[in-house]
This record gives C-alpha cells, sequence and structure tokens, in this order.
C-alpha cells in the first residue's frame, strides 16, 4: 500500500508482484492534484505555469518484461485547469471534463477548454492511440479519432503554433509530408462553430463533416454564413505543405452580397453590388495565410447577380465617355447571368447578359488574372438618349444604322487593355455594310426616277396634237 501527502496533495496507491523470474504486476493509483502547487516539489521549466485541480485513478495489470502486454484503464479528471508554457503564447485555460481510457481506447464525453479567444467543446473516441507512443502497439493499426467539435468562436490563429516552435528543419520536413498543419492520426470530426475566424475571412455558423488522413482534409456538405450569404462546399484540401495547399472543391454560393466578397478576389469586385449566386467546381492552392493563390486556378461554372449596380466601374465609365451617355457610369440592373471557365490564368466568359431595364449589355470573351482584357462588348441602348449619344469619329455619320428594328441602338465594342484603364474600340462594319447598301438602293431610285421622267418625256415629245 503507498499513501502520501505532497503539500495539499493527496497520492494513494496498491500493489503486488508475483513470480520474481517473469513478475506479473497488478497495480492502481489514486491522486488528487492541485497544480497551482505542483512548483513547490517539482522543478518546472522556465515560463510554465500550472493552475487547476486534477483527479487521476488508473488500474494496470501484466507482465514487467513485456510492456505491451500489460493492460491499463483509468479516467483522469479536470477543473478549471490551465497550462501555460514559455513556447505557447496562448495558453489552454479553463480546462473541464473527464478522460477515460483503456488499452484499446482513449476518450471524452465532453471537453471543454479555451485556447486564446478560442472556445472549444470535445466530445472524442481515439482508437490505437498507443501507437502514438509505443513501436509495438503501432503494429495493430494507424491511430484514429472521431470527433464532435462545438464552439462558439474559433480562431485558426490560436491552433497554430508560433514559428518559434516549429519542429528543426530536419524534421520538419518529414513533418510537413506526413500532415503538415494537421496531427499525424486520422479523424472524423462533425463541427458546429458560431463564428471560425481565419486571416482573412470571418465565417458564421459553421457545420458540417470533416474527414483528415495522411494531412488531407475532406469536407463532407460543409455549410457557412458568410459575406451575408450562405456558401456550401464538398471536396479536399491537402494541408501537408505549409506555402502550397491543393484544393478541389464544389462550392455553391448562395445570396452573397458581391461587394463584400468579390472585392477579395478581382478587382471587378469593389465596383460591383448585389445578391451573387454561383455554382462551380474549382481547383487551386491555398497560400501560407489561407488566402487564394489566384495564378493557381481551374474551374467552370455559372452566376447570377440581382437587383445589383455597377459604380464607378472603369469599363462603364469608359463607356460613358465615348458615347456621351453619362447615365453609364452608374449601371443599376435587375439581373446578371454568365458561364465561366478558369484556365492558364484567365477567366473566360461565355453568354454574360445584364439587363439594366432599357438597356442590355452582352459580354463574351476573357479577363486575364493580372486584369487583362479580351472582350467584344454589345451594347444596346434606348431611343431615348438619342440627344446625349455622341459616336466617336465617322461613327457619328452612321448612327442612324446603329438602331435595331425596336429603334434602340446596338452598339458593337472591342474592349482591350487593363480592367483599371480599358480601351474602347467600336466596330462600325456592319453600320458601313448598311450605309453602302442605301446609298445604292438611293442611287438606283435616283437613277430609276430619272429613267422614268426621261421617258415620259419622249411620250410627250412625240404626242399628236
Amino acid at each position: 500500500l503507498l499513501s502520501a501527502k505532497l503539500g495539499g496533495n493527496d497520492i494513494s496507491g496498491k500493489l503486488s508482484m508475483s513470480n520474481f523470474d517473469d513478475p506479473t504486476v497488478k497495480g492502481s493509483l489514486a491522486a488528487v492534484m492541485n497544480l497551482n502547487e505542483v512548483k513547490d516539489f517539482y522543478p518546472l521549466e522556465q515560463g510554465t505555469e500550472l493552475k487547476g485541480m486534477m483527479k487521476a485513478n488508473v488500474a494496470l495489470e501484466g507482465k514487467a518484461k513485456v510492456p505491451a502486454s500489460m493492460k491499463a484503464n483509468g479516467n483522469v479528471d479536470f477543473k478549471d485547469v490551465t497550462v501555460k508554457t514559455a513556447s505557447s503564447p496562448r495558453p489552454l485555460k479553463n480546462l473541464n471534463g473527464t478522460i477515460t481510457f483503456n488499452n484499446d481506447v482513449i476518450g471524452s464525453k465532453q471537453l471543454s477548454m479555451n485556447i486564446g479567444e478560442s472556445d472549444l467543446n470535445l466530445g472524442f473516441s481515439m482508437k490505437n492511440y498507443l501507437g502514438m507512443v509505443m513501436q509495438d502497439a503501432a503494429k495493430s493499426g494507424k491511430p484514429n479519432a472521431t470527433i464532435k467539435l462545438t464552439s462558439r468562436q474559433l480562431r485558426t490563429a490560436d491552433l497554430m503554433s508560433e514559428s518559434s516552435a516549429q519542429p528543426a528543419a530536419s524534421n520538419k520536413s518529414e513533418q510537413k509530408k506526413e500532415g503538415g498543419l494537421l496531427p499525424g492520426f486520422d479523424i472524423d470530426a462533425n463541427v458546429s462553430i458560431g463564428t471560425l475566424v481565419t486571416e482573412k475571412f470571418d465565417f458564421n455558423n459553421v457545420k458540417g463533416g470533416v474527414n483528415v488522413s495522411k494531412g488531407v482534409a475532406t469536407l463532407k456538405n460543409l455549410t457557412m454564413n458568410a459575406f451575408e450569404g450562405t456558401i456550401a462546399t464538398k471536396g479536399t484540401l491537402d494541408l501537408r505543405d505549409e506555402k502550397k495547399r491543393p484544393f478541389d472543391l464544389d462550392l455553391n454560393i448562395t445570396k452573397v452580397e458581391s461587394n463584400s466578397m468579390l472585392s477579395k478576389f478581382s478587382s471587378i469586385g469593389k465596383n460591383l453590388f448585389g445578391k451573387f449566386t454561383m455554382k462551380t467546381k474549382l481547383q487551386g492552392d491555398l497560400n501560407d495565410t489561407l488566402g487564394l493563390n489566384t495564378q493557381s486556378l481551374l474551374g467552370e461554372g455559372s452566376a447570377e447577380i440581382f437587383d445589383g449596380k455597377l459604380l464607378g466601374f472603369p469599363l462603364t465609365s469608359k463607356l460613358a465617355d465615348v458615347t456621351g451617355v453619362t447615365s453609364l457610369r452608374e449601371v443599376n440592373f435587375k439581373n446578371w447571368t454568365n458561364a465561366f471557365s478558369i484556365a492558364n490564368g484567365k477567366i473566360n466568359i461565355k453568354d454574360l447578359k445584364v439587363n439594366a431595364g432599357t438597356t442590355d449589355f452582352l459580354v463574351g470573351g476573357s479577363q486575364g488574372l493580372d486584369g487583362s482584357m479580351d472582350y467584344s462588348l454589345n451594347v444596346k441602348l434606348p431611343e431615348s438618349v438619342s440627344d446625349q449619344l455622341k459616336l466617336p469619329g465617322a461613327a457619328s455619320q452612321l448612327a442612324q444604322f446603329f438602331k435595331d428594328k425596336d429603334g434602340r441602338f446596338n452598339l458593337n465594342f472591342i474592349v482591350s487593355g487593363m480592367a483599371t484603364s480599358p480601351s474602347l474600340k467600336l466596330d462600325t462594319h456592319a453600320q458601313e455594310e448598311m450605309a453602302k447598301q442605301a446609298v445604292e438602293k438611293k442611287k438606283n431610285e435616283l437613277l430609276d426616277a430619272g429613267k422614268k421622267k426621261a421617258e415620259d418625256a419622249l411620250k410627250n415629245l412625240f404626242k399628236r396634237p
């Protein structure tokens, strides 16, 4: 029997041994520890701080010469525990709950804690966990865990170690190959997070499933609220490399505010407003801050924007300058639809249609992710702008030929240059041809009229008195 008292801490246990040639050990240990007092009887590393209460009960039995044969079970209770080390600027605080274990499984029905500004409530079960510390145990299978995580707020910065805490370079490449940011064991998790804060974005009401294996996270119907709308996604995110994190995702974005979201990814975003919906398949890389590496993008999909506005957009501002129609500086539209694909650093636009009441836009072509533009642009303007419309150069003499059967001005432009300083060239080939045909028709009409007058004159000349 063992009974000890260290400060205000009680430790008790018992141990028995049989067959000293091949000893079999059987024992148990119970302890109630005030972690505030640990420093009084055990030297802690400078900067380490322990607080709170811990209660443990452990039982074991087996052959001492064969550690793998030892059978163990027990539980550890935590109450208001704080653990801080010199290398952890964000200490673990308010740890409460019970962990139970045996040789096969370690787990907890509910374990709550705070890390930095993040709070976590965990229910978990990990099988084959001894394989993480015992080579013989690893032969029975790789450790794997099922987790249920709930949190009011989770900040990715709180869960990432500082650079000073990274392992040496020789070990870092091996760690990166196996799991990178993620632990070196498989995880099947269900999450429910009130607010998820990353370095680039904040997401609310995050729910869904995540499976992690060998450093690759598979998202299973993950949904969240962001940019005043909803985002749903499934696919894979490879986190093995800290500098290059490939993803392959199906993405459904519904009624987000286009200005809030698109301004993070494209130059048009700061000038575009309205409720944005998109369905797409995307592949690419995230950078080391979990931001998007736009040059790596591949994908295709469709997009819609309802009840929107283009304000201060360089292309429509240039269009206003070229045509003299000042209302084009601010375009309010009912709907915007288009299909697109992304490859080779370009967004290829197909059948982009914007219905702005009496004005319509039809766009096709491509825009480089560097902002370069190569578009054909068709603009239909109402007849009411006749007194404003001032077409460039010789096109002003062809204004009547730009009208369609509904009386609207149908203008075709070639768009080039950069998104911030576009260049517009009015295509007048069709109108020039129409003008030639009109001149030819008028000439024929005059010739026909002259011929008729000549015939009438001849008839009058030879008419008998």
